[in-house]
């Protein structure tokens, strides 16, 4: 392929790409926040804009740890979306926690929220109302989130109009339900997902950290990251394995010399288009093997997302024998759009592309033609 030719078809690419990152942005979806709630009104986590989808993963680390506060500042006549989910796991799979909205405006406490303000102590002041909501629904009514390929228990959700500029708070706490005859709470450490806001205002940062949210959150959901990124390592791994006893084995014309510069170039970039086409594949897995997944319009996006990154994966292995090769500009270009394409759909965990990227820079200048003696 020439070079006028491949940095035209990269181009398209990277256009063809925007293009799916517009319609990615239609999508649901949420930017993480990853803390838990204060443990006081005066220390609760603030929310940087109610009106945005903010998902704040927490937890209930201790016993005593009963309710945590977030705070967010308030428009009169603003309808607040409030939800809340917990993970599927064992140890939240039970867990219904109790919603509470506090701030100016709101109606003076019924009977069953001033039960709950006076069991977890929090005392309102001049001009504050509060209301609350308890969940009473299945405990098991799941939900399949695609971009992260997880399972939540849907919980409380709630739409209020704000009466009153000011700050509200938003606390969530433990049921005050009786589990052992000398305990009055649950003891051991419980997760949840506080989500605010509907409007979904992304930045090109958040948009880059998508695949470490992508891992945080399985982490969050208690995951081994050995078994959820197996199949990145197993395709890495592997393919660079071979590609080693290959290259011993069977030298040819292109085979990497002995300096260690070149070596380390060629396997940069082959690593990098591994991680980007292995990634892909990590996630597709997730995606098909869960029980949960239909083919809606969020599936759709991940699978189209993914399928580009693991094309993007494959022209980056085959291109990285290309740098063996005498330099050309063209191919640290096409590196460059390649590098852009993959931060844009989430491939190969940022390291992917920055390794191809790195590699290709580095051996414009280590296989650079040597002037004659």
């Amino acid at each position: 392929m020439g070079a006028r030719k491949s940095v035209s078809v990269s181009v398209a690419l990277l256009f063809a790409l925007s293009g799916l990152l517009a319609v990615s942005a239609s999508a649901s979806a949420h930017i993480p926040i990853y803390r838990s709630g204060g443990s006081t009104m005066d220390t609760a986590l603030h929310i940087p804009d109610p009106s945005t989808s903010y998902a704040t993963y927490a937890e209930f680390e201790a016993k005593l740890n009963l309710v945590q506060f977030y705070s967010l500042a308030g428009k009169a006549g603003s309808t607040q979306y409030i939800e809340l989910d917990v993970p599927s796991i064992e140890s939240s799979r039970e867990f219904a926690p109790v919603l509470m909205l506090i701030g100016p405006g709101l109606p003076g406490p019924s009977v069953d929220a001033r039960y709950l303000l006076d069991f977890y102590g929090i005392n309102l002041t001049a001009g504050q109302g509060a209301l609350s909501w308890n969940y009473t629904g299945p405990l098991d009514d799941e939900e399949f989130e695609p971009f992260t390929q997880v399972v939540l228990l849907k919980r409380q959700v709630v739409n209020v109009t704000l009466p009153d500029d000011g700050t509200y708070y938003i606390a969530v706490a433990r049921p005050p339900v009786v589990v052992h005859p000398n305990d009055s709470i649950i003891v051991r450490s419980v997760e949840y997902i506080l989500v605010t806001g509907i409007l979904e205002k992304f930045t090109i940062l958040d948009y880059i950290l998508i695949p470490i949210d992508w891992i945080r959150g399985h982490l969050f959901w208690k995951e081994n990251p050995i078994v959820f990124l197996l199949p990145t390592y197993l395709i890495t791994g592997g393919a660079v394995a071979f590609a080693v006893y290959m290259r011993r084995s069977r030298p040819t014309p292109t085979a990497i010399g002995a300096r260690a510069s070149e070596q380390a170039v060629f396997y940069s970039a082959l690593v990098g288009g591994l991680l980007m086409l292995s990634g892909g594949v990590n996630q597709l897995a997730f995606l098909f093997s869960n029980p949960l997944f239909s083919l809606g319009t969020g599936e759709t996006i991940v699978l189209l997302l993914q399928g580009v990154g693991i094309v993007l994966g494959v022209v980056a292995v085959r291109l990285s024998f290309f740098f063996l090769k005498p330099a050309k500009l063209y191919r640290v270009l096409v590196a460059v759009v390649i590098f852009i394409a993959a931060l844009i759909v989430g491939s190969g965990f940022i390291v992917g592309p920055t390794l191809f990227l790195s590699a290709a820079v580095a051996g414009y200048y280590v296989f650079r033609p040597k002037p004659p003696a």
